[in-house]
């Protein structure tokens, strides 16, 4: 078994102009562009390594990318790119955007400075509108792959998952319940002196500890977590960070912890500086990093296998309202919000996006969003990723089977707890990777629709996307264990 890690820098070069350069910034409405760099956007990989049958080489690539989201064509693209050069299949690579609401646009929703009306252009008439980056960013990650396919070095792996207790995370929507989130760590150790190598982190909150008030580039706390990492070791140990369902889910940058009395718009509406983001991400990159050194020597495996399954997921274009008699304690100014926003998106501005197309056998190079009709519906169509990660010793029988749920998007954290339980491996060792391959929607539950509505519902593609994704998620499984779903080995 080998391992490599890698990163490359992916700040636009034009940024050295200031603001004259125009780098939009995304992930909050702002009335200017970019006006600096705080600290850098990477992009980081990983690419695990086994061989059978003497010259048979079993690769795995994770690719996580600091940007607020990549779109599905985007991930394709990135994907198609290093298939060319390399023996790497799509449905053996991962792409996941580390979320950070202070990245370069590459969507076309924040071409525009400006706050709703110009985020709501921005999606019927940004696209087209980075694509010299975007074509830049993607040889970028090729070149990267190149690196780490001749640096690959024999390795050992082992999985762990511990909760931090301390306070950090804060449930937006449901303060009162005080959430936990764990560190999922995926660590390897060189087969040759067992020094630790690279460290996979999974942690489950929004990288908003930067509010909206900054005005510079920056990957927020997961490149602070990822640096501090390497600064603590001197360079010798690289990570990578992966996001977990944190839809609803956000940082304690500001609001404090009065958990009982905090109201969404205090908790939304956290401005956390550089000293806040570098106070969370230096606290998590130590913390995982002292969790990969803690794990037992007799915990690490040299032998890997997996299996890869993607899936096509359709999403129709539709509201819940045919559902609102479940809820008899909605209330009418809520329902009719909900109503207006849906029909808003549904009718003006994504019917304005596929006029843009021309026709939908000929896209637009890189939309922000794969819609399609489908019949007599309007449908967004992605990707959910299944991979089943399985560990062995050449030394002994001991085995470990550990699974990545890759989503499409944000899902709430009820929705992720549903995910996890029903998955093919104990929810111990199952962790989810949300932006994996493209951003569709958030995902959430009828009754965090119907109950309070919110910004979720105004920023979601579709309300049902939560309800359909549960659907096709526990049918994908179902199709996997009766063997008429097939995965890449």
């Amino acid at each position: 078994m080998k391992v490599a890690f890698g990163k490359i820098d992916i700040t636009p070069p034009e940024i050295a102009l200031g603001e004259a350069a125009k780098i939009g910034m995304a992930g909050y409405g702002r009335n200017h562009y970019a006006r600096g760099v705080l600290d850098p956007l990477m992009v980081h990989g990983v690419l695990i390594e086994d061989v059978i049958l003497g010259n048979v080489k079993k690769r795995l690539l994770f690719i996580s990318i600091d940007t607020l989201l990549v779109p599905l064509s985007v991930a394709e693209y990135i994907k198609k790119k290093i298939q060319e050069r390399y023996r790497i299949a799509p449905s053996q690579v991962l792409v996941h955007a580390t979320h950070t609401h202070s990245a370069q646009e590459i969507s076309g929703m924040y071409h525009w400075v400006g706050y709703a009306p110009a985020i709501i252009w921005g999606i019927m008439f940004g696209l087209n509108r980075n694509d010299k980056y975007i074509t830049w960013m993607a040889y970028r990650i090729r070149k990267m792959v190149g690196e780490m396919m001749q640096n690959l070095a024999p390795c050992k792996v082992a999985y762990t998952k511990k909760t931090v207790e301390e306070d950090v995370i804060i449930n937006r929507r449901h303060p009162e319940r005080r959430s936990k989130s764990p560190l999922g760590i995926i660590a390897f150790k060189n087969a040759e002196n067992d020094e630790l190598i690279g460290i996979m982190v999974n942690f489950t909150m929004h990288s908003t500890t930067l509010g909206s008030s900054n005005d510079k580039l920056s990957a927020d706390y997961p490149g602070r977590l990822v640096a501090r990492i390497e600064e603590l070791t001197d360079g010798r140990v690289m990570a990578a960070f992966f996001g977990g369902a944190g839809g609803d889910i956000n940082p304690i940058a500001t609001c404090g912890t009065d958990f009982d009395h905090l109201t969404n718009n205090q908790i939304l509406g956290q401005n956390g500086k550089k000293e806040d983001m570098e106070r969370i991400g230096n606290f998590l990159g130590e913390r995982a990093l002292q969790v990969a050194q803690s794990i037992p020597q007799d915990d690490f495996y040299d032998r890997f296998g997996y299996e890869s399954y993607v899936r096509t997921i359709w999403v129709p274009l539709r509201d819940f309202n045919h559902y609102y008699a479940s809820s008899p304690m909605k209330s009418a100014i809520v329902k009719l919000q909900n109503r207006a926003l849906y029909f808003a998106k549904k009718y003006i501005a994504l019917q304005v996006v596929l006029a843009i197309a021309g026709n939908e056998d000929k896209e637009p190079t890189f939309p922000a969003l794969a819609i399609k009709h489908r019949g007599r519906y309007m449908n967004c169509y992605s990707k959910l990723m299944y991979l089943m990660l399985h560990f062995s010793s050449s030394q002994s029988d001991k085995t470990l089977d550990v699974s990545i749920i890759g989503t499409p998007g944000e899902p709430f954290e009820d929705v992720g707890k549903y995910l996890i339980d029903r998955s093919l491996t104990s929810p111990e060792n199952t962790i989810i990777f949300q932006h994996a391959n493209d951003w569709m929607a958030y995902f959430f539950d009828l009754n965090e629709y119907t109950d309070s509505g919110g910004m979720e519902s105004l920023e979601g593609t579709t309300p049902v996307a939560g309800y359909h994704l549960k659907k096709e998620y526990a049918a994908f499984l179902e199709d996997i264990k009766a063997g008429l779903s097939i995965g890449h080995y």
